[in-house]
């Protein structure tokens, strides 16, 4: 209507209500039944009861992504000159629902002839036949073709052949495609400089330190990967993105030179927590901790933390250089004073560790480190009735100087949420003896953790630690506290159990066993980088020596779990495990926060 001069509109919309497909028909379809061809469309005119998530609403936008579905589908089973000659969508009478029609034209089957390559001097023959995906005289697979080409670029690329070009020409004979690699290699490229950019708190140097690649070196695509976990794995960046570019103002540069830029996303490294926390093991506890492990953007690790509860009182700071002098040699030390109290009697320590760690040259993503120990450590026995003489023996208090040992190996892309890579560790302990103090001991741990992508972000972890330890002349002198006590969580974690609720008893508390063995597998969904659920099975047990023990007698545990990475607080975790070999077989909840899993 018009009014005032000015023209006014009035829309009025009938929005219906949801179309629903009702039938589809596929014609032209030889090799394959139609139930197959519609199993690989999101558009569904039949739903099994049982898939309550299951819709035949009619999604446009899906079905234009059907047409794709089915034709990479052919295309994996030998046909890669299938099409999709017609479609039809028709809105029956009513207009609540369509009848869809699919025409397809199969084409001919193809199966592969014949691999040859043709240029290749770098790589041989042999190595890239050993990288083909697919097999002759086999249904031509598009699929497999195209990760074939990719595994051979990356192949060249980590001989830093960033140019290469590689050009598959197809012959067809009769049924067979017979395939041809032709491979111009070029020359390899060379990093003329690196530019780093996004990091407005961590100085530069901290991220350069941690390139194995430098300016006038091949740039080789594993040598760049390596790289970027290792400046993921400092634990500073939400985000790392790596970007290349081709140096266009030679000046006294090559042909083919490049530029590296990588662009950080910084995070909250800091944390502080402030309030309540819980553990089987301790119960209910108050707790401060401040920490901050880029301190002044240097890549310091400085900490304080105080905790107090009924069975628990810590009182720990600590200093960490991770690159002494510039040199990759870490250097640190941290003060304590705790005490824990068990069912019947209390632990309690007081002293200082000094450590130090270095990269092992030649040997990738290897370090080893070295720790001196030198602290008070006692035994107060609250009921001498409720424990057994093995306890009862080590009451007082002692002066502990010990060395460690370790080596280890990691090459996990995140170490809060790996998905790929392994973690290797093998470490021994040396108290008293030549080291002087009054507690006598040797110890040693083998850890090994493997992580491997699925499908999807689904992500398989399996791990294994084992561990013993023994006096020099007699195993009475090993403390109780350097015992294996499996059960809960943490390092010696078997969920499904109180903590520390497995192993020899003394009296009426559990004293643990000098030899321990923890099987561990986990499948977790990893969709975001900071939260991710899982599936656990674990498996383990403890004796008095290795000769007593017996790997078919393990305490197995299994059940769900959830991790949450909170900024200024750390990691968040609850597992929800069923013990099948306690005294009663039942649930135990486990939680913690604050702390690394």
């Amino acid at each position: 209507r018009e009014q005032d001069g000015k023209l006014y509109l009035k829309i009025i919309v009938e929005e219906g209500g949801h179309v629903k497909v009702k039938w589809i028909e596929i014609m032209g379809n030889k090799h394959f039944k139609d139930r197959k061809i519609k199993s690989k469309m999101k558009s569904k005119d039949k739903v099994p009861w049982w898939k309550f998530w299951g819709k035949k609403t009619f999604d446009e936008e899906e079905f234009k992504e059907d047409r794709q579905r089915i034709i990479s589908f052919y295309q994996k089973k030998g046909f890669p000159n299938c099409k999709i000659e017609d479609i039809r969508v028709i809105p029956d009478k009513e207009k609540k629902g369509v009848n869809i029609y699919i025409k397809i034209n199969e084409g001919k089957r193809l199966y592969t002839g014949i691999v040859n390559f043709e240029g290749n001097k770098v790589i041989s023959t042999e190595i890239l036949m050993k990288n083909v995906e697919f097999q002759t005289k086999k249904p031509y697979n598009k699929e497999k073709q195209d990760k074939t080409l990719r595994k051979f670029y990356e192949l060249y690329g980590d001989k830093g052949y960033m140019y290469v070009v590689i050009e598959a020409r197809e012959d067809i004979r009769d049924s067979l495609v017979d395939i041809t690699y032709k491979i111009t290699e070029g020359e390899p490229a060379r990093l003329r400089k690196i530019i780093i950019a996004g990091n407005a708190k961590t100085h530069e140097k901290v991220i350069r330190r941690e390139f194995t690649l430098f300016p006038g070196d091949i740039l080789k695509r594993n040598e760049l990967i390596r790289t970027q976990r290792k400046v993921f794995n400092l634990g500073f960046f939400k985000d790392i993105k790596i970007d290349t570019r081709k140096v266009t103002d030679k000046g006294d540069s090559a042909e083919g030179d490049i530029d590296l830029i990588l662009t950080v996303e910084e995070k909250q490294t800091g944390q502080i927590n402030m309030g309540v926390g819980y553990s089987q093991d301790y119960g209910i506890s108050g707790n401060l901790a401040v920490s901050v492990p880029n301190f002044r953007g240097r890549g310091e690790l400085v900490y304080v933390k105080w905790e107090k509860g009924a069975k628990i009182q810590n009182i720990e700071a600590g200093f960490n250089e991770p690159w002494l002098f510039d040199t990759p040699t870490s250097v640190g030390l941290d003060l304590y004073h705790n005490t824990l109290r068990r069912d019947y009697y209390s632990y309690k320590r007081k002293g200082g560790t000094i450590h130090t760690g270095r990269s092992i040259p030649h040997l990738v993503y290897t370090k080893g480190f070295v720790s001196y120990k030198l602290e008070e450590v006692g035994v107060d026995i609250e009921d001498p009735t409720k424990v057994g003489t093995a306890i009862l023996e080590q009451e007082g208090y002692k002066i502990r100087s010990s060395i460690e040992f370790k080596l280890v190996r990691d090459s996990r892309d995140n170490f809060l949420n790996a998905t790929t890579g392994s973690r290797n560790s093998i470490q021994s302990e040396f108290s008293g003896g030549i080291f002087g103090g009054e507690v006598d001991y040797h110890k040693y741990i083998l850890s090994s953790s493997f992580y491997e992508r699925l499908f999807w972000k689904f992500v398989l972890m399996i791990g294994g630690k084992v561990g013993f330890v023994d006096g020099y002349t007699s195993s009475t002198t090993v403390p109780i506290y350097e015992r294996f006590t499996p059960g809960g969580t943490g390092y010696w974690g078997l969920r499904g159990y109180r903590d520390r609720s497995i192993g020899p008893m003394s009296g009426d508390e559990v004293m643990g066993g000098r030899f321990a063995l923890i099987y561990t597998v986990e499948l977790k969904l990893a969709f975001e980088q900071n939260i991710y659920p899982l599936l656990f099975f674990d498996c383990g047990n403890t004796w008095e020596t290795f000769t007593t023990s017996n790997i078919t007698d393990l305490k197995r545990g299994a059940g769900i779990g959830i991790r949450i990475e909170i900024p200024m607080m750390g990691m968040l975790g609850f597992d929800f495990g069923y013990g099948f070999d306690k005294p009663s077989p039942g649930w135990e909840p486990h939680f913690q926060i604050g702390r690394t899993f």
